[in-house]
């Protein structure tokens, strides 16, 4: 983190990512409680992580968001960007420092026989079946990241969630009605790749911002993701994902683009060291898979564009409180092992939250606000 990016939460986790000492002292020794002081030492020299960012994704809002009239936007924009004060010294905004675009599949272009049943969490295509790209698609998403760019964001990530519905093997961006693997046609991975370049290069060209970072899968572990209608999805195993990052890596290379490509966004922190009871073992370890070289069908730490990084997302393992601290922990002893940083990229009450209503209401209070800190507290302090 650099600057004045997210000043308040460096400060509310400032406790959490430096070194402190804690010491009581008590005139009465210890029977009188209402008395006892408590002081704590910081000590600044000891740092335990740099944070890369802090983001949040545009899927699906901003599809809609981004055309809406202009003074809405810019103030939706200032509260999630801005990094000014107001003259009393408060905070415009929260400084996001990375902002997601979603890279949509076509859904959208197949209305209600794309299967998803909620039609805000469809998608538009750049790309068309004759092989031409509409770099119009997308409109509202591609307006509003200008916003980003205006107040200061200077990292962002395309992400992926289905490759286009006229290449998939059901020809649906959702994975409905197929098993675990990845819904792309055995001859289109090469294609794949080509589109995945063509569009950082189409972004950077037309909008003037360039992808620092691709995430070509999104929760390919997930069970939810392989038969359901809510949105735009697939599976895949962790040979599947290795294969179709070295064909991007080589795409990439060939077009000397720098964009770096994240692997895998795990549905599950538990994937990402070991495995999930009710996911099969070719989703399973895959910081072992993809950082060893001894995993030499799913090794991918030595293209030159890929980041010793692996991404996941901090669902289902948020509850009971054991859990959350020891998945963690666990997360980072692995990490340490293999030499390799994490990101947590993705957060939202789920149904298992119990805590907190399982997510089954907007609750806008300190209730909800404060569970969520303690997410983000044990992503922070116990799985760095």
């Amino acid at each position: 983190m650099k600057g004045n990016d997210f000043f308040v939460i460096i400060i509310t986790t400032y406790f959490f990512l430096t070194g402190f000492r804690a010491s009581s002292q008590n005139s009465d020794s210890g029977e009188n409680k209402e008395n006892q002081v408590v002081s704590f030492v910081l000590d600044t020299t000891v740092r335990y992580q740099v944070i890369d960012n802090f983001g949040a994704s545009d899927a699906w809002s901003f599809q809609y968001i981004g055309l809406w009239p202009e003074h809405k936007q810019k103030q939706i924009a200032t509260w999630l960007f801005s990094t000014e004060n107001d003259k009393n010294g408060n905070p415009l905004g929260i400084g996001l420092s990375l902002w997601r675009f979603y890279i949509g599949a076509g859904s959208t272009e197949q209305g209600a026989s794309s299967k998803i049943d909620h039609i805000l969490r469809r998608s538009e295509c750049f790309l068309s079946l004759d092989g031409t790209y509409n770099w119009n698609k997308q409109a509202g998403q591609r307006h509003f990241m200008q916003y980003a760019q205006k107040l200061g964001v200077n990292q962002y990530l395309g992400f992926i969630y289905s490759a286009p519905v006229f290449w998939t093997k059901n020809g649906l961006a959702t994975n409905l009605g197929r098993n675990g693997t990845f819904n792309l046609e055995d001859n289109k991975y090469d294609d794949f790749a080509t589109y995945v370049a063509d569009v950082v290069e189409g972004i950077a060209k037309n909008e003037g911002i360039g992808f620092n970072y691709i995430a070509p899968f999104n929760e390919p572990d997930g069970n939810w993701n392989w038969n359901g209608t809510k949105q735009e999805g697939t599976s895949a195993t962790k040979f599947e994902i290795a294969r179709t990052v070295r064909l991007i890596s080589q795409e990439f290379e060939k077009r000397k683009l720098n964009t770096q490509i994240l692997v895998p966004e795990s549905a599950n922190l538990m994937c990402l060291y070991s495995k999930e009871p009710n996911v099969q073992s070719d989703r399973g370890y895959q910081i072992q898979s993809y950082f060893s070289p001894d995993s030499t069908e799913s090794y991918i730490g030595n293209l030159y564009n890929v980041p010793k990084l692996a991404v996941g997302h901090s669902y289902w393992t948020n509850t009971p409180l054991e859990s959350l601290r020891d998945v963690r922990k666990s997360l980072h002893d692995t990490l340490v092992a293999y030499n390799t940083r994490f990101w947590q990229s993705e957060i939202c009450v789920m149904s298992n939250d119990t805590e907190i209503g399982g997510g089954n209401k907007i609750d806008l209070t300190m209730k909800t606000a404060l569970y969520i800190a303690r997410v983000i507290h044990h992503d922070l302090v116990y799985a760095n």
